[in-house]
């Protein structure tokens, strides 16, 4: 398995890299003509977008806010997973695109706090980096995905009576200036 760039060092000398990897699972994103690629970290506050050329994944620019923490390893049997507590944070939750901007669904909560593992922010950004816009639902979202035309984000979730909802949310007047 190759990666596209280098994972932050591990602070934990005991766990492979393998487990390390386990640590920074990504959702990811590909422009529509396959030239790019992004990934958004769950588990920590990391966007990270790569071009593809001849075969190659090339880190064109990153956004660290926070790296994983108040994580573990546990053994399951011959794999392992990432085991969290209270204090863990939550990054991104989901990631979308089109081929002239990205939608990142943005938590930075912590587990002990309500509705920690979605997010409740939406990161907009073009796929060079620059963050166009930050909106922010005042209900909790769990997945997102967003028309072609860059004019509606659609979300799954969860209404007041924990009964699970899509929403829709029309963005076409905020969003001109970014396409």
């Amino acid at each position: 398995m190759r990666y596209g760039g280098e994972y932050p060092r591990k602070t934990e000398t005991k766990i492979s890299d393998f487990e390390n990897a386990n640590l920074y699972a990504s959702g990811i994103t590909v422009k529509k003509d396959g030239s790019m690629l992004a990934l958004a970290t769950y588990t920590a506050g990391m966007i990270d977008v790569y071009s593809i050329k001849n075969n190659s994944i090339i880190l064109t620019w990153n956004y660290h806010e926070f790296l994983p923490e108040h994580l573990y390893i546990i053994e399951m049997g011959e794999t392992f997973r990432a085991a969290i507590t209270d204090e863990t944070r939550y990054g991104y939750a989901d990631i979308e695109s089109t081929d002239k901007l990205v939608y990142a669904l943005y938590s930075g909560r912590k587990v002990k706090e309500k509705d920690y593992s979605f997010g409740s922010i939406i990161r907009i950004f073009d796929w060079n980096g620059s963050i166009g816009l930050e909106l922010h639902s005042d209900i909790n979202l769990r997945r997102i995905t967003v028309s072609e035309d860059n004019q509606y984000i659609y979300a799954i979730a969860k209404d007041k009576d924990d009964l699970t909802c899509v929403v829709v949310f029309y963005i076409g007047d905020i969003i001109k200036d970014l396409i």
